[in-house]
């Protein structure tokens, strides 16, 4: 889960066999980091566009830098829900 500054919010254990990094590591880190990625501008943008869509919803493909040094191929689905009340609270 990010904040609309991609910032990581929630980070679940599955990161660590996925990515090598601890999801204490994650945590407060941009979406982005610790490691940069091929692709990183084509997600950046298209995180700021779902930003301006309540409700919209993107899907990714990009390669990241895993701990161990090569490129790993993922995949996500992202979808703007900062104005649900149940996901981020009441303010």
């Amino acid at each position: 889960m990010l904040d609309d500054h991609a910032l990581a919010l929630v980070s679940e254990p599955s990161s660590e066999r996925v990515l090598g990094y601890p999801p204490s590591e994650l945590l407060g880190a941009q979406a982005h980091r610790p490691a940069p990625s091929v692709g990183q501008e084509t997600r950046v943008e298209a995180f700021a566009g779902a930003l301006e869509q309540p409700g919209a919803t993107v899907g990714l493909h990009f390669r990241l830098r895993h701990s161990d040094g090569p490129r790993i191929v993922l995949e996500a689905t992202a979808t703007n829900m900062l104005n649900d009340r149940s996901v981020v609270g009441s303010s």
